[in-house]
Parts: C-alpha cells; sequence; structure tokens
C-alpha cells in the first residue's frame, strides 16, 4: 500500500492478479477433475478400511465396531459399508457413482464457455471498488 492510495484499489489490484494467474485452461480442468475422481476411488477403501470394515468383516475396537448394533439390518448403511470394505457389491456401486460424477463434472466442463465469456456475462454485478461493470 502506498500513502495516500485507498486501500481498495490496491486491494483490487491484488484480486486482478490473483485471477489471472489462476486461469487454468479447459484441457487442465478435466485432468484435475479426472485426477481427483481417480484419487476418490482409490482412496474411499482406504477409508472404509480405517474406520473398521474390511475384507474379513468389522474390526475389533474399530469405529465400524462401535457402530455396530446387534440387530444389523440389511440394506442399511452400515451393511452397505460392510459390503463395500469387503468389495462386494456396494464397492461397484460406490464405484460407478464416483465415476459417474467425475464424469459429468468433466462433460459439463469440456462444454461450458471459456473464462472471458464467464466475466463477460457478470455484466452489472457489482465489484470490489464499488464501481458496476458495464455489460
Amino acid at each position: 500500500m502506498v500513502w495516500g492510495t485507498p486501500w481498495n484499489a490496491d486491494c483490487n489490484q491484488t484480486n486482478d492478479a490473483l485471477k489471472d494467474s489462476t486461469s487454468w485452461s479447459k484441457t487442465t480442468k478435466i485432468a484435475g477433475i479426472v485426477g481427483l475422481t481417480g484419487a476418490v476411488t482409490v482412496g474411499w477403501p482406504l477409508a472404509l478400511g480405517a474406520a473398521g470394515w474390511g475384507a474379513e468383516g468389522v474390526s475389533a475396537g474399530s469405529l465400524a465396531a462401535g457402530m455396530q448394533g446387534s440387530n444389523v439390518v440389511a440394506g442399511s448403511a452400515f451393511a452397505f459399508a460392510q459390503s463395500a470394505g469387503a468389495g462386494g457389491a456396494a464397492a461397484g456401486i460406490l464405484n460407478g457413482i464416483t465415476w459417474g460424477a467425475g464424469g459429468m463434472v468433466a462433460v459439463r466442463e469440456a462444454f461450458r464457455g471459456s473464462n472471458a465469456e464467464d466475466n463477460a456475462n457478470e455484466g452489472g454485478k457489482v465489484h470490489g471498488n464499488g464501481e458496476e461493470k458495464e455489460g
């Protein structure tokens, strides 16, 4: 900040520079979405295993063991987590949900307008300096 310069003028310059530096290409965004989807696909079985749902059943002394009641009903969230942790049918369902959601987001991003078009469509919104952007 320079003495005598309004604080918000300096702030707006920083925000504009940040917007320019974080502008990613569609290819980069889609690659990130696919990478994140892959990480979630690998991560959910690890998370279930760490919580105590595994191929051998519920681990003694685990979070899953603490949640397990005497009456675990078929089709309940607990039964679903146990099936997924053991690599049963629920594992396929979770993989399908993960890749389906990731695919939908990637397709949406592929057909979405460019950042320049997005910014042009912000007409009339008030920005940080209190002035309205024409558009």
